[in-house]
């Protein structure tokens, strides 16, 4: 399942960021985010986590600033950044994930 990361999960998710990046504080474009500042969709089995997608929206678009698959080479960095094109900026509902994760 697609869905977004809820605020008891922010700590955690700096954690498992910085463990690929060394960092929970991402460069986009010149400018320094904190990953638990931004608006994040979690691809998730059950309680395991498969990657995340941390997104910036801003005047009608979305800029993608971090696409980490903690599973690679299943598909689950390709689905989570169909579920952000297809849904732009709103994530009321989390999505099914498909097996190989699309």
């Amino acid at each position: 399942m697609i869905r977004p990361v809820r605020d008891d999960e922010r700590a955690e998710l700096a954690v498992a960021v910085s463990r690929t990046w060394g960092s929970s504080r991402i460069v986009s474009r010149g400018v320094v985010y904190e990953i638990t500042d931004l608006p994040c969709l979690l691809a998730v089995d059950g309680e395991r986590w498969l990657g995340v997608a941390a997104y910036r929206p801003a005047g009608g678009e979305c800029e993608l600033v971090l696409l980490e698959a903690f599973e690679r080479g299943a598909g689950v960095g390709t689905a989570l950044a169909r579920r952000r094109r297809r849904t732009g900026t709103q994530f009321e509902q989390p999505a099914p994930l498909a097996r190989h994760y699309e």
